[in-house]
């Protein structure tokens, strides 16, 4: 099973690394290590960087959007992707500070549903090394 971990990024550091998607990461997964003696500078670096998530409108959303799905439910706080044609099973839950998908494939179908939703998202899987922005955007030189 994957663990991903997406966090909705402020813009001005979205611009900054997206040409370097690794050292958000790296910072990203200092923060998710850190020792317990360091939470008020975590949590203040964290703050920095990302953007609080709309728990409740968002939970929303993804229900009224996905409800009709035939492979999509939602159990209490959990939105499910069961889908036995592509032998996938995500799990995502909504919360505050960031997003949490898990997986039995390296990718989710919510990820395709997320990045219309948010072009800031930024995907992390601090086991497998794995990261990404969800969308890939142009610079215009």
């Amino acid at each position: 099973m994957r663990v991903f971990y997406l966090f909705k990024i402020k813009e001005e550091f979205v611009s900054l690394y997206q040409e370097t998607p690794g050292v958000l990461f790296q910072i990203l997964r200092q923060l998710y290590y850190m020792h317990e003696g360091d939470l008020d500078y975590a949590f203040h670096l964290f703050e920095q960087l990302t953007e609080p998530i709309s728990k409740k409108s968002l939970d929303r959303k993804i229900f009224l959007e996905l409800h009709k799905n035939f492979a999509y439910t939602k159990s209490q706080n959990q939105h499910i992707i069961n889908d036995l044609f592509h032998d996938e099973i995500s799990i995502l839950v909504v919360k505050r500070s960031h997003l949490l998908v898990t997986a039995n494939k390296n990718f989710s179908s919510f990820f395709s549903y997320l990045k219309n939703k948010d072009a800031n998202f930024f995907v992390c899987d601090f086991e497998y090394l794995d990261y990404f922005f969800l969308t890939p955007r142009k610079i215009l030189a």
